[in-house]
């Protein structure tokens, strides 16, 4: 469920629902709702940077939010996970020890092979 108090955006969380239909139907909503409001905050992002056109902090920002949008999108698009394979943490210290390290110190027994950028 979704509500507006003042100029703050709520998010309240549905008790989980029985009906796995309901349930996901109501985060496609939430999903898109979340969207139209990063536009609109894109859109004020840019009338700032506008009136500070010299300062490359705006570009920094959308540069963070382009990556996390690239991820959502990799995340989303089934048919790339489709040959996505599975690494474990002994194979990713293969390619980078330290990474492995990393992976198990925080108890990650495997991860996509698609996350590993170049």
């Amino acid at each position: 469920m979704i509500t507006r108090r003042g100029t703050k955006t709520v998010i309240a969380k549905n008790l989980m629902s029985a009906d796995v239909d309901a349930d996901y139907a109501d985060k496609v909503k939430e999903t898109k709702y979340l969207i139209e409001s990063l536009t609109v905050a894109i859109n004020k992002h840019g009338q700032r940077r506008d009136k500070n056109s010299q300062d490359w902090g705006y570009n920094g920002d959308m540069g963070h939010i382009v990556s996390g949008l690239k991820d959502l999108l990799r995340f989303t698009d089934s048919s790339k996970y489709a040959s996505d394979k599975w690494l474990t943490a002994e194979q990713v210290s293969l390619i980078c020890p330290a990474c492995g390290d990393k992976m198990r110190a925080a108890g990650i027994t495997r991860v996509r092979e698609s996350a590993i950028k170049n």
